[in-house]
């Protein structure tokens, strides 16, 4: 907090992807403002296939994907064109995290994956301060294998990309093994806005994530 504060103080530091930040609205502020810390969850899926108690793969279970985002300074795009002397000089922070529910028809979390990080920025480019998995909790038969993580620039969607890639298995009756992969990404953006998506996928077996 002290950092954030001192960051804001220095003032020198939109939001592309499935889920953005609140953010601040355009006008004649030429100056950062501090945002407030936010959170949520939303179901972006439903009718996945997971096997059931027993040991059967039937389509009843919802993906649940949420976030959090401390409190940090924004410029609006507006005031640093106006402002150009505010760029580039000394870095702000945000910290975050996502993550990944799998659930189940009856409400019990099959796969629960987190990954939190701090990202640095300065109103002309960002960066990953770190990032790990926090958490890749699981139940009914479920493991977790292979975890990858990393951060780059990408000048697309102007943002720094951070992302995790997790794997798990389920071994069903038979010998016959699902893997399921969860990617969780986060972009952090040089005028502090940012964004976040989850999508999951589903192969026979192997490495996929």
């Amino acid at each position: 907090m002290v950092r954030l504060w001192r960051s804001f103080l220095i003032a020198s530091t939109l939001a592309l992807g499935a889920v953005t930040g609140p953010g601040i609205a355009a006008n004649a502020i030429d100056k950062p403002v501090m945002v407030p810390a936010t959170s949520g969850s939303r179901v972006v899926a439903t009718h996945l296939a997971c096997p059931n108690r027993n040991g059967k793969i039937i389509d009843d279970c919802s993906a649940v994907v949420g976030f959090y985002a401390g409190p940090h300074p924004e410029l609006p795009q507006t005031a640093l064109a106006s402002n150009t002397a505010l760029a580039c000089n000394g870095n702000s922070y945000l910290d975050w995290y996502t993550y990944y529910r799998f659930v189940n028809s009856i409400g019990t979390t099959l796969v629960y994956v987190r990954m939190a990080g701090e990202d640095w920025y300065n109103y002309c480019s960002a960066g990953n301060v770190y990032i790990n998995r926090t958490n890749c909790d699981v139940d009914l038969g479920y493991q977790c294998d292979g975890w990858r993580q990393g951060s780059f620039w990408d000048g697309g969607k102007n943002a720094n990309t951070d992302w995790g890639n997790q794997q798990t298995q389920i071994t069903l009756p038979g010998n016959y093994t699902v893997y399921r992969c969860f990617y969780l990404r986060w972009w952090t953006h040089p005028d502090g806005t940012w964004s976040y998506q989850d999508t999951t996928s589903q192969t026979g077996g192997g490495w996929t994530c």
